[in-house]
């Protein structure tokens, strides 16, 4: 009789010990991380904060973009806002001849995804955000037009996602690749299909 109830108690354990190492999905995983555009629209504004804290700005303000890209309305709007966040005035009246100019030319503005991992040993998979901010400013007064100065802008922002809460946005600068799985992408279906197997010869063995 002992060793009928010391033999399930075992198994009892080693039911347990599997369960632990299965996935769990708590509600702390179903919070909807922030879209890719929110991401690299944060990243600007904290280059722009950390960046041009200090810098002495004219006004009113005229923007213009030097360069084609396709997110130049992304920087543009950005930096609209950053500036009347400031407290600046800005002039949406293009060639005013009262308007300082603040042009702007990106070099990088982008988005990628270097990485990825599991949260847990078979938890949900994980991808690495990364935000590169890369573009020179130049501000030049009204009137003849002096250059005031010219800076380069550059900053990085990084989190991780999980990989099921990504979203395709219509913008393809904001779509990019996802990292391979190397060898885990061929490994982890062997141990999860191990650790399932195991879990059903136990609840079989115990009839």
């Amino acid at each position: 009789m002992m060793a009928i109830t010391f033999d399930k108690l075992f198994r009892f354990r080693i039911l347990i010990l599997i369960l632990a190492f299965l996935p769990s999905f708590s509600s702390a995983q179903d919070k909807a991380p922030i879209t890719n555009l929110d991401f690299l629209r944060l990243a600007i504004w904290r280059t722009l904060d950390s960046s041009l804290s200090r810098a002495v700005l004219d006004s009113p303000i005229e923007l213009v973009a030097e360069g084609k890209s396709e997110a130049n309305w992304l920087l543009e709007d950005v930096l609209l806002s950053w500036l009347l966040e400031r407290g600046e005035v800005v002039s949406l009246r293009k060639g005013n001849l009262h308007s300082a100019l603040l042009s702007f030319r990106i070099i990088e503005l982008s988005l990628n995804y270097p990485a990825q991992r599991r949260k847990g040993f078979l938890g949900p998979r994980e991808v690495r955000r990364e935000a590169q901010v890369d573009f020179i400013l130049r501000l030049q007064g009204s009137g003849h037009g002096e250059v005031l100065w010219n800076r380069r802008i550059r900053g990085k922002s990084s989190d991780w996602i999980p990989r099921s809460k990504l979203k395709v946005s219509p913008y393809p600068f904001l779509n990019p690749p996802l990292p391979t799985g190397g060898w885990a992408r061929y490994g982890e279906p062997v141990i999860v299909t191990g650790l399932v197997a195991g879990l059903v010869y136990l609840l079989y063995s115990n009839r």
